[in-house]
Formats: C-alpha cells, structure tokens, sequence
C-alpha cells in the first residue's frame, strides 16, 4: 500500500494546484531531513508521508498527530491550544461517553490547524489454518489465546 502512496499524493497535490517536488529516500534520510525546520531550498521540507498502526492511533492523547503543542510537537511543529486543551480534557475524563464527545469535537477537514492529513487506510492480510481458533480481534497481533484442534 505504500509503494503507492506517494505518487496518488502528489497526482491528487497538484490536480489540486500545488507545486510538487517529489524525493524517494530511504527512512534514516527521511527521518534526518524531517527534523529540520529549514525550507526545502536549504534541505527542510513541507511535507512527508508515513503510516500508523491502529493501537498507535486509537488514543488522541497518544496519537503523535495530534499534538499540536509546537515545537514539542511531531514534525511541521502545529502549534494550537485549542487542540491541546481538548487532548487534555480527554486525558483528565475518566467517562467513556464524554471522552468519545471530546475526541469527535477534536480536530478534521478544514481545520485552520491542521495537524496531519488522512490519505489512506487498510488492512493487511491474514490466514489461519482450519485447526486454529480463539484468535483475538485486536488492534495489533495477539500471540495468545490461540488453541490447535
């Protein structure tokens, strides 16, 4: 799915007129290059691509997306109180309902912050033998619970 990613981003980046300048790298230059705040004409850069697991995105207090805390938060910096002061207030609530309220106030599309763009989302394969059961429904894979017939 990610082999794809890139080259639908920027079709879509400049069908919706941006000017796209388009690098292939390997993750340790993608990660030293997103750590600078420079323009991309001095090596910075506007924007990258990269994807989650579930369980790492589940919470929006530990989502890294969602920081919008500055120059503490993920890379492109957000810098947003109104976002921090719902991460917070779900943090503190202990009451699944109103938690579930706070989040769905939280940020989206047209956000004038916005903290991350969701392009894309997916499962990836998974087969069991006949003999195998109790596999857990979850998040991540679970190497429990798991009985042979």
């Amino acid at each position: 799915m990610l082999n794809n990613l890139a080259p639908v981003a920027k079709s879509l980046l400049e069908k919706g007129g941006f000017k796209v300048d388009m690098h292939s790298m390997d993750w340790q230059t993608l990660v030293a290059r997103r750590a600078k705040k420079d323009p991309p004409t001095a090596g910075g850069w506007n924007a990258f691509l990269t994807s989650w697991v579930a369980a790492d995105i589940l919470n929006p207090v530990m989502m890294g997306f969602l920081n919008a805390s500055c120059d503490k938060a993920m890379f492109g910096w957000p810098c947003d109180k109104d976002i921090e002061g719902l991460r917070d207030a779900f943090a503190r609530e202990t009451n699944p309902a109103k938690q579930k309220h706070i989040a769905e106030a939280g940020p989206g599309a047209g956000d004038p912050v916005p903290t991350h763009i969701r392009s894309a989302s997916g499962t990836g394969p998974f087969a069991l033998r006949k003999n195998v059961e109790g596999v857990l429904e979850a998040p991540v894979t679970l190497f429990w619970n798991i009985t042979k017939k």
